[in-house]
């Protein structure tokens, strides 16, 4: 569902008194905290070549979530941790075993020991991208995020989770018994969605 299509209902649900502009920043915020909550989640395939060892998740990342290498998911190691396994761990190179996220900044990690060999080519002839046609050396990355074009099933609940903060905010049209209705409805809806 796309986001015009939520800032409409808002504005029906209020009876137009929502303010278009401040229901968009309020649904931006909603959106947010929906990928920090896990409910939009998502799984990315990455290419690479050899030689690389540091990965960027995709740009509408909030929070890595795992890291996969040939279909094996990657244990998650802090840098101190590495650091006293060995001092030159980021030379190393063979099958990733682990994957570094602190000090590659949010959405970059690294991979060790660094891949030897480039992802084969994606190509799905049996229509399964993660299942029996998962690129060989491929780099999956299961994310958070956050992003406009919300599952047709999150339309009613994130209204109504808007409209809750529209209601709420000192305004002409204040009223805080609907708001407090508008989010708990919202919230039990969006209970039974997930």
């Amino acid at each position: 569902m796309s986001k015009p299509d939520v800032l409409q209902l808002v504005q029906d649900l209020s009876a137009g008194l929502a303010d278009p502009v401040t229901s968009e920043r309020f649904y931006r915020d909603v959106v947010v905290e929906l990928g920090q909550r896990e409910v939009l989640v998502n799984l990315a395939l990455l290419q690479h070549g050899t030689n690389l060892a540091t990965f960027e998740a995709p740009p509408s990342t909030l929070q890595i979530l795992g890291v996969f290498y040939n279909d094996t998911m990657l244990s998650p190691m802090p840098q101190r941790q590495m650091e006293a396994l060995h001092r030159a761990w980021r030379d190393r190179t063979g099958e990733p075993v682990a994957v570094i996220m602190e000090t590659e900044g949010d959405k970059r990690f690294r991979l060790w020991p660094e891949p030897t060999a480039p992802s084969s080519t994606f190509s799905f002839p049996h229509g399964a991208p993660l299942g029996e046609d998962y690129p060989a050396n491929g780099i999956g990355v299961l994310y958070t995020e956050t992003r406009d074009d919300l599952p047709v099933w999150l339309e009613l609940p994130v209204a109504l989770l808007v409209l809750a903060r529209e209601m709420n905010r000192e305004s002409s049209h204040r009223d805080p018994a609907f708001a407090v209705a508008c989010q708990q409805v919202g919230e039990l809806v969006l209970s039974f969605s997930v």
